[in-house]
């Protein structure tokens, strides 16, 4: 079967996976059947379901596929080839999660994604920086999705919004929590619970400042927040130290996802649950793009 290559694009923390995971339902819901391929150069727990691979699946994509140098489970070779992957069957459209930097990928559309809170950071690409290409890069994409723009603005944002080329498509999507999730039951509660509480929050995101913005914005003030760099080690120092605070202890869905195994050790905790709100003129150009791709 031939496949439509979709690249999602962006630095850590930019939203990716959380777009990809609001798009999924809306293709299928289109007839569509997609499949999401993740590429990691570290090892995965691909029975996780909190980790990207597990909700790519749970949030209908035909099939979840996460490749990096040491799995059994599947051998995708640097840089990663479609060539080498397996069939895919009962998929008609391939999700890539980052992906703009393999330049052997034959991608039918590239998103690029800025953060809207962030910009693009000091404009350095990895490590010194956050970006995986240079901003020159933008020139290549098939448009550009501004993430959070719910979230009060970089103050470089209109200099980064100045470096798309003209006539390239920008969208503007929104973040927005939805509930609170207890993360040793699952058990959710609504953001009204949160009033009046003292809350206590952790991160280790690359934009953490993004995640205490948004808890501003539900007009939250914070007793502490405890932040590590992204990716950044929960110690059992920090076990400890979060144990000694009074009050609801509060993260993101992506710090949650990286706590599962460790649950045993930890205080309770609860995590933020969010939804991405696509505007319908994005829906609608991709709708358009993804039809001319598939007469061509």
């Amino acid at each position: 079967m031939r496949h439509s290559l979709l690249a999602v694009t962006g630095s850590s923390g930019s939203g990716k996976t959380s777009l990809i995971l609001r798009l999924l339902p809306a293709l299928r819901a289109r007839g569509y059947r997609p499949a999401c391929i993740k590429h990691s150069s570290h090892h995965h727990n691909f029975g996780n379901p909190a980790k990207d691979s597990g909700r790519f699946y749970a949030a209908n994509a035909a099939y979840s596929l996460v490749g990096n140098d040491e799995t059994q489970l599947l051998q995708c070779p640097r840089p990663l080839d479609l060539a080498q992957l397996p069939p895919c069957a009962e998929a008609d459209l391939l999700l890539l999660d980052d992906g703009m930097q393999h330049l052997q990928l034959q991608r039918n559309l590239d998103l690029c994604l800025i953060d809207h809170s962030r910009g693009l950071g000091n404009g350095l690409v990895m490590p010194c920086g956050p970006l995986r290409e240079p901003a020159r890069a933008l020139a290549q994409a098939s448009a550009v999705v501004v993430t959070k723009a719910n979230l009060p603005a970089a103050p470089d944002l209109n200099q980064v919004l100045n470096l798309i080329p003209p006539g390239l498509p920008v969208f503007f999507t929104e973040y927005h929590p939805q509930s609170l999730v207890l993360a040793q039951t699952g058990k959710e509660l609504p953001l009204t619970w949160l009033q009046e509480k003292e809350i206590h929050a952790f991160s280790g995101l690359g934009n953490n400042a993004g995640f205490a913005a948004t808890l501003s914005g539900l007009g939250l003030p914070l007793a502490s927040h405890l932040v590590l760099p992204d990716h950044g080690s929960y110690a059992t120092v920090m076990q400890q130290e979060l144990a000694k605070k009074t009050g609801i202890l509060l993260t993101t869905e992506k710090d949650f996802a990286r706590l599962q195994g460790q649950l045993a050790n930890w205080p309770a905790f609860y995590w933020l649950k969010m939804a991405v709100q696509i505007p319908p003129d994005f829906a609608a150009w991709l709708e358009l793009r993804l039809k001319e791709i598939a007469h061509v």
